[in-house]
């Protein structure tokens, strides 16, 4: 690819900083019963939410989705995320990251990239709640400030996490 060649989009996001009392209510809701079924009490510390629309939704593979919500919550033992479809057929599905060995990364973006596709976010490698083993998902972003607090945040998490453990001296 040449870098002259103007790069597409396939999403149009819109990335906010919110209080967790905003996030919209399905993406709530489905974090607060899944907060539930964890059985532990959650500390909300720092909420973004995500709107990704496709630019031109249709076309040859019309069943793709047509747009996406993604809220990220961070507690301090949990990257959260819960990510509600919007296709009126789907729950949200919430998935608990845990920030012990967490990396980002930007594989997505990259391989996007090398297929002539602008796109902005990270790509979370952690074990979940969900998976022993580990798992990645894609966060998608508005290039913004608010992406930019998120990722500083959400760094200090990763590596408060990952410090060696504090040796008494008693």
């Amino acid at each position: 690819m040449t870098s002259s060649m103007k790069m597409k989009r396939d999403w149009e996001r819109s990335t906010r900083v919110c209080d967790y009392a905003q996030l919209r209510p399905q993406l709530k809701q489905a974090i607060d019963t899944a907060v539930a079924e964890m059985a532990e009490s959650m500390e909300f510390v720092f909420c973004i939410e995500t709107t990704s629309a496709r630019v031109k939704p249709g076309g040859i593979f019309s069943s793709r989705r047509r747009s996406l919500i993604h809220a990220v919550v961070l507690t301090p033992h949990w990257l959260i995320q819960a990510i509600d479809p919007e296709d009126g057929k789907t729950n949200p599905l919430v998935v608990f990251n845990n920030y012990e060995k967490m990396e980002i990364r930007d594989d997505t973006v990259n391989e996007l990239k090398k297929h002539g596709i602008e796109d902005y976010g990270i790509d979370i490698l952690s074990q979940t709640s969900r998976d022993r083993a580990i798992g990645s998902y894609f966060i998608g972003l508005e290039h913004n400030a608010a992406a930019r607090q998120f990722l500083v945040t959400l760094r200090l998490f990763i590596r408060s996490a990952n410090l060696p453990p504090r040796i008494s001296r008693e």
